[in-house]
């Protein structure tokens, strides 16, 4: 507990502190405005800085029997106030039950019995936490500390071209079959608007494959998605080339509930049949057969070798042979190597293009 408590008093000291954010919505903003009031060390808060800071407070220790209190509907931001780390599991583990998920602003997530990248609740973290039910707490890991604890958690490598994080992480949860896996994907890849907004490795050894995507922030100049965005899904083998797949469970809305959940699976027989391209190379334009069983909603897209989706048309078509065709010039497409993208439902074909001008 900070020797002085207003929010003025503890954040203070941060030079490029821009604004700090309550759960309840309250907010500081340096040198005019103080919504948050007292500082209140059981809670979480979410501070956006124009630079790297450090931030030391000063003060008593919270009794070991500080009661928390999480909400039922919403992201209640929790603190953590020990001096040692402590696995999420143990530090948790009287609300296990109501526990829905645990993040972290770097999107490592705990959902009970489901999958555990998060491991270790650390000190001078902030935590997100989604109950089933209202419910209040005691931390008991206090009881723990000092003694060696077996961290059971999974570790998530980040690929080296994944999207910037923005402290707004969103967790989607891949459950691929076995026969999906068998083709060997290497990387699922999201995209909203255009944008690269998730990048995560198969977990092909774990039930789930777990990718976070990052929400933006445009007043604060960071990109990513809007919640409420469609996914754009690209799954890839390790060559880079892209795998026709079919997803269950309608469109994935980024940013909808706690995570997402979809089932990837081969494609079977479909009600959407598409042809190669031609003439591929090809300059300026190229056409795309395919033809619908029923009438559909056909989305068409392009992505370029960096994974980013450089055009997008989507429109609803009638049951019968359709030609599509690509212009690179009204795509404003340069030379190069490309994927094209075809999705009908839960139906997605993927063909390697060439533009040759």
């Amino acid at each position: 507990t900070p020797t002085d408590l207003p929010a003025q008093m503890v954040f203070g000291d941060l030079a490029t502190l821009l604004i700090a954010y309550a759960d309840d919505g309250g907010y500081y903003l340096p040198g005019s405005w103080n919504g948050i009031g007292d500082f209140a060390p059981v809670e979480g808060y979410r501070l956006f800085c124009s630079a790297d800071e450090t931030l030391l407070i000063t003060g008593d220790l919270l009794p070991a029997e500080t009661v928390y209190t999480l909400t039922a509907g919403l992201w209640n931001w929790l603190g953590y106030p020990f001096e040692e780390e402590v696995p999420v599991d143990i530090a948790l583990a009287d609300i296990t039950d109501q526990v829905i998920i645990v993040q972290n602003d770097d999107g490592l997530i705990w959902i009970p019995g489901e999958i555990n990248t998060l491991g270790n609740m650390v000190p001078g973290e902030g935590y997100q936490v989604v109950v089933s039910s209202s419910t209040s707490f005691i931390y008991h890991p206090w009881r723990l500390i000092g003694r060696s604890l077996p961290v059971a958690k999974l570790d998530i490598a980040i690929p080296a071209d994944a999207p910037r994080a923005t402290g707004l992480p969103w967790n989607i949860l891949f459950r691929l079959s076995d026969e999906l896996l068998a083709l060997n994907p290497h990387t699922i890849s999201i995209f909203a608007g255009g944008l690269l907004v998730g990048k995560g490795y198969v977990q092909h050894d774990y039930s789930v494959s777990p990718v976070t995507c990052w929400e933006g922030a445009p007043e604060y100049g960071l990109a990513g998605f809007t919640i409420g965005d469609p996914a754009m899904v690209v799954l890839q083998d390790e060559a880079g080339q892209p795998l026709s797949f079919a997803s269950r469970g309608g469109d994935l809305l980024l940013g909808q509930g706690a995570w997402g959940e979809t089932h990837l699976g081969v494609r079977a027989q479909s009600s959407i049949s598409v042809q190669p391209a031609y003439p591929n190379p090809f300059n300026p334009t190229m056409q795309l057969p395919f033809e619908l069983t029923r009438e559909s909603r056909v989305t068409i897209g392009v992505v370029n070798i960096l994974g980013q989706q450089v055009y997008s048309h989507s429109a609803v078509y009638s049951p019968g042979v359709h030609h599509f065709t690509l212009d690179a010039d009204q795509a404003d497409l340069v030379n190069g190597m490309y994927f094209l993208q075809v999705s009908s439902g839960q139906e997605t074909a993927v063909q390697k293009i060439v533009l040759l001008k």
